[in-house]
């Protein structure tokens, strides 16, 4: 399986410019054969934890669904992390696995908050019995890290 990891400047608090900025990722991933795209952590609001609830409504209401309509058209899968609500309106930063067909979205709640970021003061911890019914394969990876510049890295 190929696997694209989709590193973009993520715009704080700016969920349209950086849903469209992965979908563009997304499609040129797809062009190249990936099967998984994984996006960043908190990659459609960024760290913009002052405003939690509303990205985490707009997670559910809007990126969601756009994103599995993208693993329709590209019919592949994608994992990232995004801001979420439960129903007492408690905030997680959590993992979601999207694939092409017609099943749920598979969740892992993040169990640590990052409280550099002050993430703790506005993210719960998720369960710490969370399993997610996922095969875990070893997978070879080829260069992950190149120089911008010739030579710049050993």
């Amino acid at each position: 399986m190929r696997i694209a990891l989709a590193q973009f400047d993520v715009k704080s608090g700016e969920t349209e410019a950086n849903l469209a900025t992965a979908a563009e990722c997304v499609a040129l991933a797809s062009q190249q054969g990936a099967k998984l795209i994984v996006l960043l952590a908190l990659w459609s609001s960024g760290y913009d934890l002052e405003n939690c609830q509303m990205h985490a409504q707009v997670s559910q209401k809007g990126v969601l669904p756009a994103l599995s309509k993208l693993t329709r058209l590209h019919r592949l899968y994608i994992v990232g992390s995004v801001l979420r609500a439960n129903a007492r309106r408690e905030v997680f930063n959590s993992t979601v696995l999207l694939g092409p067909g017609a099943g749920p979205a598979r969740i892992y709640r993040k169990i640590h908050p990052f409280w550099p970021m002050l993430e703790n003061m506005v993210s719960h911890g998720g369960p710490h019995n969370t399993h997610l019914p996922l095969a875990v394969w070893c997978v070879r990876f080829g260069c992950l890290l190149r120089p911008a510049v010739p030579g710049t890295l050993p």
